[in-house]
């Protein structure tokens, strides 16, 4: 793992970088795994998973994942985000992790894709050099990404740490 959260109600939130198509540890008959780029989540009955985590496809190379457990320990929902199918050259690494008041989670990060699924962007474009640097911040009780974006110039760009505020917004470094 990268990093880690608790929110307010003790559950644990873990974020790291994966190359697996299934996350270890999951079990689609009982728990749910979104994909960005998937059409659907990967469970014998998508209603129990709520809203995708959304939008595809297969890995080669790494993604992150982020993983949330109950209190207890229990493996509540694993998020996996991954470049669209078609460039090829995608690659995100996870760095941080935050958990507001609201219960909305951020994963900053690295990522070379130059395709990588954005909403809400302050920035939309790869900027340039290997890597440019990402941040996502999550509807923790959806699943619903609020905002995905690059940050990046021309160089090569990392994210390593990211502090949500009382209203929302997220500081990163």
């Amino acid at each position: 793992p990268a990093a880690l959260a608790v929110d307010s109600a003790g559950n644990v939130y873990v974020t790291g970088e994966s190359m697996s198509f299934m996350t270890p540890g999951f079990a689609p008959e009982t728990q749910c795994e979104m994909m960005v780029g998937e059409p659907a989540p990967r469970r014998a009955s998508q209603a129990a998973c709520g809203p995708e985590f959304h939008a595809s496809g297969a890995t080669t190379t790494s993604d992150y994942a982020t993983v949330k457990y109950d209190p207890n320990g229990n493996q509540l929902w694993v998020a996996r985000y991954a470049g669209l199918l078609g460039t090829g050259d995608w690659d995100e690494g996870a760095t941080d992790l935050a958990v507001d008041s609201s219960g909305n989670f951020y994963v900053a990060g690295e990522t070379a894709s130059l395709d990588l699924p954005v909403t809400n962007a302050v920035q939309a474009t790869f900027g340039g050099g290997m890597w440019d640097a990402f941040l996502v911040k999550v509807a923790g009780d959806t699943l619903t990404p609020v905002f995905t974006t690059y940050f990046g110039g021309s160089g090569d760009d990392r994210a390593f740490v990211v502090i949500p505020n009382a209203i929302g917004q997220a500081s990163l470094a």
